[in-house]
């Protein structure tokens, strides 16, 4: 009886997966029963979908059967695989010993990529587009079969293969010759040239040869068009001839793209009177966030010029728009301008401003800093939920294999996959399996792959994967959330040297955040090492100082002990007054601050934290202190509010 039963319950299974082919591979990945999952995996094994062949083979390839290993070579070669999942599957630790099935995916990868390039290549003319849109990241391991199957296919089109060429060189970054390539295609193929995207990849290469200038004369001698017109403005912006650079992009209708270079180029002029163009323009602005970079850089100029009616003009006119954080900003220093004395508006109320920054950027800085000190109410940190229910649910699926109903877009998607790669303990290729399809995973995947990356220690992947997370639908901002932004990387060094310099621990994971997202092995493209990121000569500096001989920068504790005397040695400059000044020069450095403490020293410290010229020193304490905040929310059970009347009380009194 049980046996009947048993043969029932497969044929029903079997019946309702092959209606529907994603049902396969949920019935696969919950069946616990292994007489079932054969039965399934013969269904999987037959079906003439991609997406569960790909699901089979991830999860059962590396105990597959003699039997089955024949039914995937029959699968590989019955329909077309995507060349990435192929090159995946290719991992020598994922074949172990199974030298035909080895051999079987080589030359199933072989025919699927004659066949990419035989479609990428075909027609004639050929779409440049199609040849400057190559994969990326694969291409300079692919340049050799590129230039025999490429040119093989190109024999008669000589502007396709000095496009091809083209592309090679920009890849290795090899301006020079891609400029000359370019040039070619020039003065032989005028049309070709024109092309938008020949001109967003080419004015780089342009702009960084010493003979420049012969080269943007034959632009400029090509007929009118938008796209030449931004190319030829970005060529004059990187030789920093802002005037003509400003008017092409004046005449580059592409909406919010032209109108940020033009700006950049008005601001970067630093002449006053031209800040009231750049003003009127913000009421073209489609996507402020778009100009978030620039309206700081404008608020910065207006300070230095002590023009706090133009403030409130800009503040007038952001107020107009929807967007809430980008001017929190504005609001947040007119406040302050009031309570300090320094400008009189009768336009605006203090204290309706700073209840207006908390409406308009309640989890953000600014929004933060205007509830502390207006003591106006910001209780929507404390009202977050703990976790959204779905992802708990998932995570729950992942440990127990529970038979739960799964939500629909998740089984629609790759997500599955994944998660059949972890459960199997397969955590390399998952990882590798998520950086292949991230475009399509959904965010039903962010705790999954969170999860992994943490338990590897990999902090960078795991805050990169939380961040991309917020960009997918059905995110909703929660704790847990927070906490995947915020992982407590390295904490036992981070709590010892702490105690030892007796500093904060929520600002050395502050700065770690900030400076490396915990990844100790980064280098800057300025040198900066480490967790700390730490300047070599300072570190070694200090590093002497600490009896250190041939320090490990790379090494979390050895970083941290020197960044701790770092700081102590910051904290200690007559002109570093409070935690905001040691941020600054930690960022900055100590001679800069010097340098702009004798200028503008007289602002009140909040106001001059707005009013630093390096933009990245301007943002570095606001990025630092935030983390700071989340920090003790999330591990030391300590209230924003707590948190900014411990690190900078000068910003209230």
């Amino acid at each position: 009886m049980k046996q009947i039963f048993l043969i029932l319950y497969t044929l029903i299974t079997l019946y309702s997966c092959v209606e529907d082919p994603q049902k396969l591979c949920t019935a696969l990945l919950q069946e616990e029963d292994e007489k079932q999952q054969k039965a399934l995996s013969r269904v999987a094994l037959s079906t003439s979908s991609p997406w569960n062949r790909e699901a089979f083979l991830i999860m059962d390839l590396q105990q597959s059967t003699r039997a089955q290993r024949r039914a995937m070579r029959k699968l590989f070669y019955q329909g077309d695989n995507d060349p990435a999942f192929l090159r995946l599957l290719f991992r020598e630790h994922l074949l172990n010993d199974s030298k035909d099935l080895k051999s079987m995916i080589l030359k199933a990868e072989e025919s699927t990529w004659q066949q990419f390039y035989l479609q990428l290549y075909q027609g004639t003319p050929l779409d440049t587009r199609q040849l400057l849109q190559l994969p990326q990241g694969e291409e300079l391991e692919e340049a050799d079969i590129l230039l025999s199957r490429g040119y093989a296919l190109l024999e008669d089109e000589p502007q396709n293969r000095m496009i091809l060429d083209l592309r090679l060189a920009l890849l290795k970054r090899e301006y020079g010759q891609a400029s000359q390539i370019y040039e070619d295609l020039l003065n032989s193929y005028v049309s070709w040239a024109q092309d938008p995207m020949l001109l967003y990849h080419c004015w780089y290469p342009i702009a960084q040869r010493s003979d420049w200038n012969p080269q943007l004369k034959k632009l400029i001698q090509l007929p009118a068009d938008p796209h030449l017109s931004f190319a030829i403005g970005r060529i004059y912006r990187y030789r920093q001839q802002w005037t003509q650079a400003e008017n092409w992009f004046s005449i580059a209708p592409l909406g919010d793209r032209s109108l940020w270079y033009r700006i950049d180029c008005l601001l970067n002029q630093e002449n006053a009177e031209l800040l009231p163009q750049v003003m009127e323009s913000i009421t073209s602005m489609d996507d402020l966030s778009y100009f978030d970079d620039q309206l700081q850089q404008l608020l910065y100029l207006l300070i230095s010029y002590r023009d706090w009616a133009g403030i409130k003009t800009v503040l007038i006119k952001l107020l107009e728009k929807e967007e809430g954080f980008v001017t929190s900003r504005y609001i947040w220093v007119m406040a302050r301008l009031q309570d300090r004395g320094l400008y009189d508006s009768e336009l605006f109320d203090s204290q309706e401003l700073y209840r207006l920054a908390v409406q308009r950027d309640p989890l953000g800085w600014y929004g933060m800093l205007a509830g502390w000190v207006g003591d106006t109410d910001n209780p929507t940190l404390e009202e977050l939920p703990e976790e959204i229910q779905e992802l708990k649910d998932l995570m729950n699926f992942q440990a127990s294999r529970s038979r739960q109903a799964l939500p629909e877009s998740f089984l629609k998607s790759p997500d599955m996959v994944l998660m059949s790669l972890i459960y199997r303990g397969m955590d390399d290729l998952a990882l590798e399996y998520s950086n292949l399809r991230k475009p399509s995973l959904s965010y039903w995947s962010v705790p999954t792959l969170v999860s992994l990356q943490l338990r590897q220690q990999d902090y960078y992947d795991s805050i990169h994967s939380a961040l991309w997370g917020e960009k997918q639908d059905h995110f909703i901002e929660n704790k847990r959330h927070l906490q995947y932004l915020h992982p407590l990387g390295f904490p036992s060094e981070v709590k010892s040297w702490a105690q030892y310099y007796a500093l904060d621990p929520w600002m050395i994971h502050g700065i770690i955040r900030v400076e490396s997202a915990y990844d100790s092995n980064i280098v800057s493209r300025s040198g900066a090492v480490g967790l700390m990121q730490l300047m070599e000569p300072t570190a070694m500096e200090h590093g002497d100082l600490l009896g250190l001989s041939n320090p490990d920068f790379t090494d979390p504790g050895t970083n941290i002990r020197i960044g701790g005397a770092y700081i102590i040695w910051l904290l200690n400059r007559p002109y570093v007054e409070n935690l905001s000044d040691m941020l600054i020069a930690y960022n900055g450095g100590p001679g800069n601050l010097q340098s702009w403490k004798n200028r503008m020293g007289d602002l009140p410290p909040e106001i001059f934290a707005e009013a630093i010229p390096y933009s990245q020193s301007r943002e570095y304490s606001r990025l630092v202190f935030t983390a700071v905040l989340y920090y003790g929310y999330l591990y030391g059970n300590i209230s924003p509010e707590d948190s900014l009347e411990r690190l900078i009380p000068q910003y209230r009194y």
